[in-house]
């Protein structure tokens, strides 16, 4: 299969109300996680106090599913490039994609 774009390496994505469960995975569900920040907005303030983890997309990962359901997360968003110091208020959400040549 031809693939002409992929998930960019920026991407921050952030799962919100989540299960115990989702503790036996690699995430980041400490109190350092961005998802923390998120909650502190007015945006975010839904999810205050529920456990949340947050992941960035490195180049190992070429498929993932996020998925939102009962007994595992029901929200999620995503931001690009964040950094640990970058104010919440300043985030750019969305998902980049990065367009790749096709391989022949």
């Amino acid at each position: 299969m031809i693939r002409p774009s992929h998930i960019s390496t920026r991407n921050n994505v952030m799962l919100f109300n989540c299960s115990d469960s989702i503790l036996l995975s690699p995430l980041n569900c400490s109190s350092n996680s961005f998802c923390r920040k998120f909650e502190a907005l007015d945006v975010g303030s839904g999810c205050k106090g529920t456990l949340c983890c947050h992941y960035l997309k490195d180049s190992s990962m070429n498929s993932h599913k996020i998925r939102v359901r009962v007994g595992g997360c029901t929200a999620y968003t995503s931001v690009i490039n964040v950094k640990p110091n970058d104010p919440a208020e300043a985030w750019n959400y969305g998902i980049e994609l990065q367009w790749a040549p096709p391989h022949l």
